[in-house]
């Protein structure tokens, strides 16, 4: 999964969030969130295999942490930004073709806004 398609849902934005403090479990994450812990671990999970996150084993529990290497795809956001079309350029277009959800552009967006020395700030 792409790292802007994995964004593109709030809870998985939230995630990231929980972390910025440090690795948590996911009884933890939960806890901050508003969904179950079974919820919070299929979000966990797409947001590992799409190199977000990463969990490590601590006896019974996975200890997840934010994977920084996994946003380098964005990181190169104003390219990305700048080659955004505006909305009025495919209306009344058949000939083109969309592939661009709108929780692609909400997760474009919030990566957009980031703007810490490393270039994220969740």
């Amino acid at each position: 999964m792409h790292v802007l398609d994995a964004l593109g849902n709030p809870v998985r934005r939230a995630i990231p969030q929980e972390l910025r403090a440090g690795p948590l479990a996911v009884g933890e994450i939960a806890a901050g969130l508003p969904v179950s812990r079974a919820a919070v671990s299929r979000h966990l999970r797409v947001l590992e295999d799409a190199g977000l996150v990463e969990a490590r084993e601590e006896g019974t529990r996975n200890i997840y942490s934010i994977r920084m290497q996994g946003f380098a795809s964005v990181q190169t956001r104003p390219a990305l930004v700048a080659s955004v079309r505006p909305l009025e350029f495919y209306r009344n277009r058949p000939d083109v073709s969309i592939n661009f959800s709108f929780h692609n552009f909400i997760a474009l967006r919030a990566v957009e806004n980031c703007d810490t020395a490393a270039g994220f700030d969740f």
